[in-house]
């Protein structure tokens, strides 16, 4: 079995960034501007169905989205059921955001009465 090879975005010494797959020599692309970078390397990414690796200026990782076989993907919240706040919060969260909502109004309502 071959191991998925990640797409990378990271700063060069030359300040550019640059987009690279792991195990090339050479990189895919060169941006002037990060976000150029990001841009093109979620194209490469998702083409290749792998994960990207976004690094900050000082080449520590900074964030990773996948865009192939996740090994931890998210909850899918539609087969789970969606409370009223929302298609990206879980049916317990959503339960908290509901009883904290009418504990609220009914402090606006003793505020209101003095």
């Amino acid at each position: 079995m071959s191991k998925q090879r990640n797409v990378a975005v990271q700063p060069r010494a030359d300040g550019r960034w640059a987009v690279q797959t792991d195990g090339a020599k050479r990189a895919d692309s060169l941006h002037e501007r990060k976000a150029d970078a990001v841009a093109r390397g979620r194209e490469v990414a998702k083409n290749k169905q792998t994960e990207l690796v976004i690094k900050n200026q000082d080449g520590r990782i900074g964030n990773r989205d996948s865009y192939g076989n996740d090994p931890f993907p998210p909850r899918d919240s539609a087969k789970k059921g969606q409370g009223k706040a929302g298609g990206f919060t879980s049916r317990r969260s959503a339960e908290v955001i509901k009883s904290s909502a009418g504990t609220f109004e009914a402090a606006l309502k003793r505020l209101a009465k003095r």
